[in-house]
């Protein structure tokens, strides 16, 4: 559509972006705003994110309330985030994306860069064309550190945080990190000692942060309304999939899709590697888990009900296998499936059988996808 873009600029409008406050100016009248993005010649980044809300309310006809991104997904790496891309991502009112974590918000930008994320990540040429009707997304793990940006970007932002119990994701984390150590991205314990010795060095682990969910809540809640922030368990959302979908559809604004049950298994599949037990004395999880603990107090205070109740419960369970092993630990993640199962083992004998069997499962399914044998 052609357009008349005169006083699509807001005015005094805060931005962390600019360090102050935005300019009001006016970018060039009656342009035809699909084929040629019209906020390029603006100053900051928070400047050509205010002018393109309101090319898209006047675009949509302020049918909705449009945003860049419309909906945020967050909660820390290993937490689901790539299943919820893909489950929105398959719904027919959201824009299709092929970046899943653009990590824009995740540091200053210039008002280029915000052109380049609107027009290429966000495919504004696409959602143009469907006069802004489908639901943008943005899905970076380690976004949710940063409301303030976000908050520029779109003050009608819907956040979708999805937690884990913090210390199961800051091992899930080390662990996936360790596996990518061509990436150049392996924590620096990882470059001197082996996976299992890092467990106790997770307090000087960069994830050991990212797991304090009280602090990072409580920022959200402070740059934004609390009805426009869905906080959810990750453990919820493994054990019934369907029904946390259905609930962040509602969240969304978006109507209600039944992809099918096929759809969540495949999509919350491959966590074999996490299946293994990890070893740590009595004393070291102890510890570890009593860092948690002042977080987790804040935490449910900002949450309606005992928000944390079901990871204490897994704390309480672990620490109870502990004492039965003479002061060792055989530590499963949660949220993986069979876990209750898991916490009866009872010998180390057991927990090493438990251990194999999960290697070969691995291993059988790697040389299956090969082709190198079809039977066992």
């Amino acid at each position: 559509p052609v357009l008349d873009l005169s006083n699509t600029m807001p005015k005094n409008e805060f931005s962390p972006f600019a360090d102050g406050y935005v300019r009001p100016e006016v970018p060039v009248p009656k342009v035809d705003v699909c084929r040629s993005f019209p906020c390029r010649t603006l100053d900051t980044a928070a400047d050509v994110f205010a002018c393109a809300r309101r090319i898209a309310a006047a675009v949509n006809g302020n049918a909705r309330t449009v945003g860049f991104p419309d909906i945020f997904i967050g909660g820390g790496m290993k937490s689901g985030t790539t299943s919820r891309f893909e489950w929105l991502q398959a719904h027919p009112e959201v824009a299709k994306q092929e970046t899943k974590e653009t990590h824009f918000f995740t540091t200053n930008r210039t008002a280029r860069e915000a052109v380049d994320f609107l027009t290429r990540q966000l495919s504004w040429q696409h959602l143009c064309k469907s006069r802004f009707k489908l639901a943008s997304l943005e899905a970076t793990a380690g976004g949710a550190g940063f409301p303030l940006q976000y908050r520029a970007a779109n003050p009608a932002l819907r956040a979708v945080l999805v937690l884990r119990e913090p210390l199961t994701r800051t091992i899930s984390e080390l662990q996936h990190r360790a596996t990518s150590y061509f990436r150049g991205d392996r924590p620096e314990c990882l470059r001197r000692l082996f996976l299992q010795q890092c467990l106790y060095d997770l307090k000087t682990f960069s994830g050991f942060k990212t797991s304090h969910y009280g602090a990072i809540v409580q920022q959200w809640l402070h740059s934004f309304p609390r009805d426009q922030l869905m906080v959810a368990r990750f453990e919820d959302m493994v054990a019934r999939p369907a029904t946390f979908y259905a609930d962040m559809l509602r969240f969304a604004g978006l109507s209600p899709f039944d992809p099918g049950l096929s759809f969540f298994r495949a999509a919350n599949s491959g966590r074999s590697s996490e299946e293994r037990p990890y070893n740590m004395t009595t004393a070291g999880f102890s510890s570890l888990v009593n860092d948690f603990g002042s977080d987790m107090t804040l935490l449910n205070s900002l949450m309606q009900g005992d928000f944390v109740a079901p990871w204490r419960a897994h704390h309480r369970a672990q620490l109870q296998q502990c004492r039965s092993h003479a002061d060792e630990c055989y530590i499963f993640l949660s949220g993986t499936p069979d876990f209750s199962a898991k916490l009866t083992v009872r010998t180390p004998k057991e927990v090493t059988q438990v251990g194999l069997q999960s290697k070969c499962k691995s291993l059988i399914n790697a040389l299956g996808k090969q082709g190198t044998f079809n039977t066992v």
